[in-house]
């Protein structure tokens, strides 16, 4: 894409009778064409420096539209040269030297962005990059406002971005590249998707013990929107967007609707993995305190693969997740999650792991007794599903949680195409499944980040993820939901037995709630 970028500084301060042109830094008389002409002598301009926050501090008044027209700051947040066309301010820059980078290899792919994920305190861009299959495709980008769908809070930019570093490995922080203060809520191109989605503030929700943090503390109920693509005035996809880090649900107890069974037993997730805040790059595992886990920073994040329950010396160990490791116990211990989970529990303080029935017995996983069901699964079923069972308002595909979206996609270690980031690191992140409340909007993301099998063999990063819960089909065999991203499917299965490892992620303690 080709861009031409005009920097144009108009000094006003004439005094009464001065000439109508005027040259500064030489005796020369400007060019005709010229009301003024700054001759640098091995000097520059300077425009005043502007942090963003300042710039939104402005008050153009009622001159937003006329006087204050092509007014020009440098904003040392962004590090652009920004004009105000009347109705937005236009950054016109250059991403260090070069010109701004497009989208190179994978990160061009016709995979789709099912979500846009934001913390309470974050409001930056989220970058929706997608390829269409023919380039005179038109397209557009809508945020839905409906009493159902209240999309007051989303803001939507076709500019160009700014960060000189996005798509590698070192991107810079969302929160530095903000959309412009005047809202839109709809933008449309010709050829591939690209565009930015951002907060228009900061979730604005009071504290309560109702929604709680990571540590248990108070927290905010996030907030949920929507967006609309479509192309060529098509069937349109969704982008489920969600401000937020507290635990939440996806189908609470008072949604009745889609299931066979009542929701009682409904659960409030953590909206991110576990994984081990001991856990480096140069480790094979970390062991964790009981209670000792931590969460990932970003909801794709996969997090660290855990054994449902190991023999002693082993427990708790958080194996790391790019590679084959060595140190798996092979003898889980034949007791029920009852008994086990006062020494093998690995999600923190007022959090611990969902079940798929008893958590005491055997169990069938019936749904009448499944948390898993109740709060993930429109349409529930009981027991296993070997037939990879597909789930109503789940959508596989990327999530722009300001991490994945802002690096360079390529193919999983297992090669299973355009579905990670950062894939030979702890913080390796994935494409996945997008659990959703077709009513409230509600929304949860779940990435695939595959199997750690019991020979300590890594397998199928990218398109298979199994998620383990604290009920038993048999003592020391886990029950576990299994998310298949190749053919969109979910599962229930119960493991063979406990030495696999696998994700887990957190729901809300209610006996601590």
């Amino acid at each position: 894409m080709k861009r031409i970028f005009f920097n144009v500084a108009i000094i006003t301060m004439f005094a009464a009778g001065a000439k109508a042109q005027v040259t500064i830094g030489s005796l020369d008389d400007p060019q005709t064409f010229s009301v003024l002409e700054l001759i640098g002598n091995g000097k520059g301009m300077r425009l005043p420096q502007l942090t963003t926050e300042q710039r939104e501090d402005l008050n153009f008044g009622s001159e937003a539209t006329g006087k204050a027209m092509g007014l020009q700051i440098f904003n040392i947040d962004t590090k652009c040269v920004e004009t105000w066309n009347g109705e937005e301010w236009i950054m016109q820059c250059y991403c260090g030297s070069q010109p701004c980078p497009e989208p190179t290899g994978t990160t061009w792919t016709t995979i789709q962005w099912v979500g846009a994920f934001w913390k309470d305190d974050q409001t930056g861009e989220r970058i929706i990059a997608s390829k269409v299959s023919n380039q005179n495709d038109t397209w557009i980008a809508e945020v839905v406002n409906t009493p159902e769908s209240d999309g007051s809070w989303i803001n939507l930019d076709g500019n160009v971005y700014s960060d000189p570093a996005i798509w590698t490995d070192s991107p810079g922080d969302a929160e530095n590249h903000q959309l412009p203060s005047v809202r839109k809520t709809s933008v449309s191109g010709t050829g591939n998707i690209l565009f930015r989605i951002g907060a228009t503030s900061t979730n604005p929700a009071e504290l309560t013990q109702d929604y709680p943090s990571a540590d248990g503390g108070m927290g905010k109920p996030p907030r949920y929107a929507k967006v609309k693509i479509s192309i060529n005035g098509g069937a349109p996809d969704t982008v489920f967007c969600r401000q937020g880090e507290s635990a939440d649900y996806v189908f609470s107890p008072n949604n009745t609707y889609g299931s066979n069974v009542e929701r009682s037993l409904a659960a409030k997730f953590s909206p991110y993995n576990l994984t081990a805040s001991n856990l480096t790059d140069g480790d094979v595992y970390a062991d964790v305190a009981h209670l000792g886990g931590t969460f990932v920073d970003y909801p794709t994040q996969a997090g660290a693969f855990f054994q449902w329950a190991a023999e002693s010396g082993y427990e708790r160990r958080a194996y790391h997740p790019t590679g084959s490791v060595t140190g798996l116990s092979i003898n889980t211990p034949s007791e029920f999650w009852s008994t086990l989970k006062s020494v093998h529990e690995t999600c923190p303080q007022y959090w611990r792991r969902p079940t798929s029935g008893a958590d005491n017995a055997v169990t069938t996983a019936p749904a009448s007794e499944s948390e898993l069901m109740q709060s993930l699964f429109y349409t529930t079923f009981d027991g296993e599903n070997e037939n990879y069972h597909n789930a109503n308002y789940r959508y596989c595909g990327y999530y722009a949680d300001g991490y994945f979206d802002r690096r360079q996609i390529t193919n999983s270690i297992h090669n299973f195409a355009n579905s990670a980031v950062s894939k030979d690191t702890k913080d390796v992140a994935y494409a996945g499944l997008l659990f959703t409340n077709p009513d409230s909007g509600n929304s949860l993301f779940m990435p695939t980040g595959g199997i750690l099998l019991n020979t300590g063999t890594l397998d199928e990063t990218g398109f298979t993820a199994a998620y383990w819960s604290g009920s038993s089909k048999q003592q020391g065999y886990g029950w576990e939901i299994m998310l298949y991203y190749g053919n969109s499917s979910i599962a229930l299965h119960h493991s063979d037995t406990g030495d696999y490892g696998y994700s887990v992620r957190c729901v809300v303690d209610d006996i601590d709630e």
